[in-house]
């Protein structure tokens, strides 16, 4: 790549890049002082990172309700672009308040405390209960995802689509596959990975896949923009 290409690259992804410099920034400052100091660390909250990762996902619900208020729609009903539209607003959303305030591991701890006391789950909740809310959020990820690949498909450029579709495979693979690892190592089932290189993972890659979220919703809004000139 000549450095008139990096340049106009750079440029047209700016707003990506800056997000990317933010969230590998918290992965060195988690990396040098998150064990010593909480105020740094992936696997404590109420936090710098908690607090970012609010606001960037804050920031991606804001970009896709602006993109899709802005999208011409020739494909949909007016009813499903509206519930299409509104549920993915409303699901970075909850994201974006769950990932500060943790509204799953309060969940998942009073479900886990319950299987507990049934005898049942133990792989998931045998010494964290918390691990829990991996049980019920599997069919809500399975019912959402078909949703969502089905609005997408009908509604986006295929190129978008397949964007997104990396960026949420990301946040999925950190977000419940690398939290299942996670579950499994401190329930002593698997525990070939250190536990803090687990959330090491988990957390970065649910940051990059915000990131990048962003950065697509953005790029779109932009190009909304030109066509309405």
């Amino acid at each position: 790549m000549s450095l008139t290409s990096a340049k106009t690259f750079l440029k047209n992804n700016f707003f990506g890049f800056i997000l990317l410099v933010v969230n590998i920034t918290l992965l060195f400052l988690h990396i040098l002082f998150g064990e010593g100091h909480d105020f740094f660390s992936f696997d404590r909250e109420y936090n710098l990172p908690t607090v970012w990762a609010m606001m960037q996902a804050l920031l991606a619900a804001g970009a896709w309700l602006w993109w899709h208020q802005t999208m011409k729609n020739d494909t949909m009903k007016k009813i499903s672009f509206a519930i299409f539209k509104f549920t993915g607003f409303f699901l970075l959303i909850y994201i974006a308040l769950d990932e500060f305030f943790q509204w799953h591991e309060f969940f998942g701890d009073q479900l886990g405390l319950y299987l507990q006391s049934i005898g049942w789950g133990e792989m998931f909740c045998r010494h964290n209960p918390v691990f829990a809310w991996l049980l019920v959020f599997a069919p809500a990820l399975l019912a959402l995802g078909i949703f969502f690949l089905w609005g997408a498909w009908r509604a986006w450029p295929r190129k978008v689509f397949w964007q997104v579709v990396f960026a949420g495979s990301l946040f999925v693979l950190g977000a419940f596959g690398i939290e299942i690892l996670g579950a499994l190592h401190f329930n002593e089932v698997w525990q070939i990975v250190p536990y803090w290189y687990l959330i090491t993972i988990e957390e970065f890659l649910e940051l990059l896949a915000v990131g990048f979220l962003c950065q697509i919703f953005y790029q779109q809004i932009k190009m909304q923009k030109i066509k309405l000139k």
